[in-house]
């Protein structure tokens, strides 16, 4: 449901996606009509366990994707795209004790993700060469 960056698309809307993705994008329209302060957690598949390595981080957006998109992708047809994610979905795996102590320290009014859509992943702390 977050947006694709450097496209006017969200991962939803690709074809390959299960159709019952459909049911999020209609409730996100549904809060975005309405006056509430909401956000969307936005995780991928979600996992029992947080164990992960010491050079990783938990990496935040609100809005769009949270792992690195290549801008070439603009050139790339839907399909590609979703192609593209589909072999990439395992960066996107969260466990869900950090996805929830993320949505416990953002729970105030008005807050940073207040009417966003959070996506959420893992990113490396290794600087790559």
């Amino acid at each position: 449901m977050l947006d694709i960056p450097y496209t006017a698309l969200i991962g939803n809307n690709l074809p390959g996606f299960p159709p019952e993705y459909k049911n999020h994008n209609r409730n996100f329209e549904r809060l975005q009509q309405s006056g509430l302060d909401w956000s969307i957690m936005c995780p991928g598949t979600m996992l029992n366990s947080n164990e992960h390595s010491d050079s990783v981080q938990l990496h935040v957006t609100t809005d769009t994707l949270p792992v690195p998109i290549p801008e070439k992708i603009k050139d790339y047809s839907e399909a590609d795209i979703a192609g593209h994610l589909f072999s990439r979905f395992q960066e996107l795996n969260v466990a869900y004790d950090d996805v929830v102590r993320c949505m416990l320290e953002h729970l105030e009014l008005e807050g940073r993700f207040k009417r966003k859509r959070v996506g959420i992943a893992y990113q490396s702390r290794i600087a790559v060469r």
